[in-house]
């Protein structure tokens, strides 16, 4: 029994997972921005207006605060290119508030994010030593399982065995192909892996250790 769904020629190793990184969100924050200029340049309308803001609490959440500030600055920059009366500095009231509006929000979003944030990571650690809490274990040892059995790594398998010991051979038969009689060092390298991402001390390991000649163990106590 195959306890991974791997694919062929997968990665050997633990995926991270479909995660917007900061340069796509760069990018569609500049896309929103640039659509936004345009409708608010052919209408003049408000209800177009306040769709600033979208890219500037999606910056302010994912960028942080200097770049919900920037992409605030440039929705101001952008305000102006489309009402062009700004340009002579004759604001009227809704524009003052409009412009105020702009870096408000963002600067608000972020500090908002921010302590959501902060406030996540003191749930996950421990109230007494501020190490890492059972809550925290668990929730990042559930994305590893999950990590494992997409890019076909021994974790899965380890779990279900917790507190035995699983052979190497069976380990290697079991996760990438039940013939498996090759070298052991990939599944060393494995296992070196995973216990970084639990972290866990290669040179101390508590939580995979090694039972010399034999194989490894999730360890429960």
């Amino acid at each position: 029994m195959r306890l991974t769904s791997g694919r062929p020629g997968a990665a050997n190793g633990i995926s991270g997972g479909s995660v917007l990184t900061p340069l796509w969100a760069c990018v569609g924050v500049a896309a929103a921005l640039l659509a936004t200029f345009q409708l608010d340049r052919l209408t003049g309308s408000a209800p177009f207006q306040h769709l600033y803001y979208v890219p500037i609490v999606f910056a302010a959440f994912r960028l942080g605060w200097r770049g919900g500030l920037a992409t605030a600055l440039a929705a101001i920059a952008l305000y102006h290119l489309a009402n062009p009366i700004l340009l002579t500095f004759r604001y009227g009231q809704a524009d003052v508030v409009q412009i105020t509006l702009f870096i408000a929000i963002a600067l608000v979003t972020a500090r908002l994010t921010a302590d959501a944030r902060r406030l996540s990571a003191l749930a996950m650690t421990d109230d007494l030593t501020g190490l890492h809490s059972l809550r925290s274990f668990e929730a990042r040892l559930k994305t590893m399982i999950r990590d494992s059995d997409k890019a076909q790594t021994p974790l899965s398998l380890l779990v279900l065995d917790a507190g035995r010991v699983v052979a190497r051979q069976r380990l290697m038969q079991e996760v990438w192909d039940e013939h498996y009689f090759g070298s052991t060092r990939t599944l060393d390298m494995h296992i070196s892996s995973l216990r970084k991402k639990l972290g866990d001390d290669p040179t101390n390991p508590r939580l995979i250790t090694t039972v010399r000649g034999v194989g490894f163990r999730f360890e429960t106590g």
